[in-house]
């Protein structure tokens, strides 16, 4: 149940508009690695068309997992990038208003 909800969040970080409510969405949430399928790793020589089919649909699954899981990281440092824009700039403001500091700082 869990990654069924967790993987509706990555569907919309990747299609949603406003990448402040996508952030916002994935706020307590760790973002899922993708796991690279296993039949790149092994000797297979795909004699056979149906092995290779399905690791060829497995990379292309991978391949979109990667950039979903992309995304939620590109989200999470946005996110991260903003939470300290806004601590500087109010430690700036708090700063001005109790210190004597250099004046061209507080605007």
């Amino acid at each position: 149940m869990r990654w069924l909800n967790w993987a509706g969040v990555a569907v919309v970080v990747m299609t949603w508009p406003n990448a402040g409510v996508a952030t916002w969405l994935l706020e307590g949430r760790e973002c899922e690695r993708a796991v690279p399928p296993m039949c790149i790793g092994r000797f297979d020589t795909f004699e056979d068309d149906a092995l290779f089919t399905q690791c060829e649909e497995r990379v292309q699954k991978y391949e979109k997992d990667v950039h979903r899981y992309l995304s939620c990281l590109e989200a999470k440092s946005t996110k991260a990038q903003a939470n300290l824009s806004e601590i500087k700039n109010k430690w700036t403001e708090r700063a001005c208003q109790f210190r004597d500091v250099d004046q061209s700082q507080c605007e």
